[in-house]
This record gives structure tokens, sequence and C-alpha cells, in this order.
């Protein structure tokens, strides 16, 4: 059964998420502040961005090496918890080697953006 959008965002809003959910086919769009966590509807995740390195809004001019835009995020099931770090990929080989992507407990989390100390994921369930 899908749950609608707004009640979504009600339920990630009640977890104390600054920030917005959505929900698409594509999967599930989140949009989190650094320092802030999401229990996902419809999932049995928690996700937390616990630091957003936005070098180039700083004005890094290092170029796409020098220049890593990243946030770490923690990721939860029940008592089990993983701490990735997911980089925006700037050149084709980033986006090759998948630097922006995670697989973790049954579902992949994409990073698709970085705004100041906001990221943007996409979380959708991995074929199995």
């Amino acid at each position: 059964m899908r749950v609608s959008n707004v009640l979504v965002a009600a339920i990630v809003s009640l977890a104390g998420c600054v920030g917005s959910v959505a929900e698409s086919d594509q999967g599930t769009a989140l949009d989190l502040e650094e320092g802030r966590r999401a229990v996902v509807s419809g999932t049995d995740l928690t996700i937390e961005v616990a630091a957003v390195r936005n070098l180039t809004a700083q004005g890094c001019l290092g170029g796409p090496i020098g220049c890593p835009d990243s946030v770490e995020i923690v990721v939860a099931r029940g008592q089990e918890s993983q701490r990735v770090v997911l980089q925006l990929p700037r050149t084709s080989g980033g986006i090759t080697q998948g630097v922006n992507r995670v697989r973790l407990f049954g579902y992949t989390i994409t990073l698709v953006g970085i705004e100041a100390s906001r990221a943007r994921f996409m979380l959708q369930a991995s074929a199995r």
C-alpha cells in the first residue's frame, strides 16, 4: 500500500527532521539538514546527516579532485548502523565509481545534491 506524500512528510517531521520527503516511482527523495535525522516511512531505516562538507560553496578552487563535496551519513536499522561518506561526482569517473551511492540494508541511497548544509538523497529498494 502506498502512503501519501503528506503523511510521509508528517511522519518524518515528527522524527525531528528539518527537511522534506517526497515519494515517486523512482523512490523516496529526502532533504536533510546537517545534524538532523529522519525515520523514513515505509522502511525500517533511520538516516542521520552527521556532516556536510561543501567546499565548493566555501570558495574552494581546487577543481573536481581538490574540492570533494561530501556528506557523512549514519544509516541505522534496528540496533545495526553503518557510517558512510558519499561524494558528489564531479567527473565521469566519479559517476562510474559510484562515489555518490551506497547499498545498505536492502536499499540504495544516492546523494543527489548539496546546498549550504543540506543534503538531498534518493532512496530506492535495491534489486535482489
